[in-house]
């Protein structure tokens, strides 16, 4: 998976809002359709994108990414970020699904675990697993957001 894409279902499944600077203009912003967001970064050679909509503070910047979606490895579509906990966490969780080894093997655990989840019980997994201080649960609702986005019926892409 693309770099950038998995950013934007990451950013989306954790609720936040993304915006895409094309360099001249505001794309799109503060969205949460998912196939506007990549079409807006796909429309260029390099898209900067703003995540935002913490919980107590829906204004504030949480992450900064500077992405193209052209002539680069999948992994190297997101060409720099925010140095911050927001994107660490979410550059781990990129790495975790991208790792050979364990793609496979935390695939089928993310799957398993969402079959037969729906509504509200689905979509609150993520702040459930961080109240349980379940950190393997944790781990698959970041590292998957777009098995958790299917169970829940949110998904865009």
């Amino acid at each position: 998976m693309k770099a950038y894409a998995h950013l934007v279902q990451y950013a989306l499944s954790n609720g936040h809002n993304v915006s895409v600077w094309d360099g001249e203009e505001w794309q799109v912003k503060k969205s949460t359709d998912a196939a506007a967001i990549i079409e807006a970064i796909e429309s260029v050679e390099e898209a900067e994108i703003s995540i935002t909509g913490a919980a107590d503070d829906p204004a504030r910047i949480i992450g900064w990414a500077l992405v193209s979606a052209y002539g680069l490895q999948d992994d190297e579509t997101v060409i720099d970020f925010a140095c911050n906990n927001y994107m660490l966490d979410w550059d781990g969780a990129y790495e975790l699904v991208e790792s050979a080894p364990n793609r496979d093997r935390l695939m089928r655990a993310a799957r398993e675990l969402s079959t037969g989840l729906h509504g509200s019980f689905a979509a609150g997994i993520g702040d459930a697993a961080l109240r349980a201080n379940n950190h393997n649960l944790q781990i698959l609702v970041n590292a998957f957001p777009e098995i958790f986005a299917k169970a829940t019926g949110t998904e865009n892409v």
